[in-house]
């Protein structure tokens, strides 16, 4: 038995989890890392290195590594609260990453 719920197999929405977390990471990563027209590379700035810095690295400690490491204690030691904190973190951080890509984007010139 789960936190909330009955799950047959907890550990496959765990993984999954996990899995979520590392292909959003990867996906964050060649994000911030891929160059474009001046307009994306100076709303990227203001995203990691600017003006929304403070939510972006929220949403990554937050929504990524976080959930990453309580999904693995849940795992080892079959813990339905380590993983419903580590589902918890994942929405919480998604947010703050989410306004800080939102916000950035809206930032700067479009034209």
């Amino acid at each position: 038995m789960d936190l909330f719920m009955d799950i047959p197999e907890p550990d496959a929405v765990r993984w999954t989890l996990f899995g979520g977390a590392l292909t959003t990471g990867a996906l964050i990563a060649i994000e911030v890392t891929s160059h474009g027209t001046p307009h994306v590379e100076a709303a990227i700035h203001q995203m990691v290195r600017g003006r929304y810095r403070v939510n972006f690295l929220i949403g990554v400690v937050l929504g990524i590594l976080i959930p990453a490491a309580l999904v693995l204690i849940a795992i080892g030691v079959d813990s339905a609260p380590a993983a419903a904190g580590a589902g918890a973190a994942a929405l919480v951080g998604m947010w703050f990453y989410e306004d800080s890509f939102i916000r950035a984007g809206q930032a700067v010139p479009l034209s």
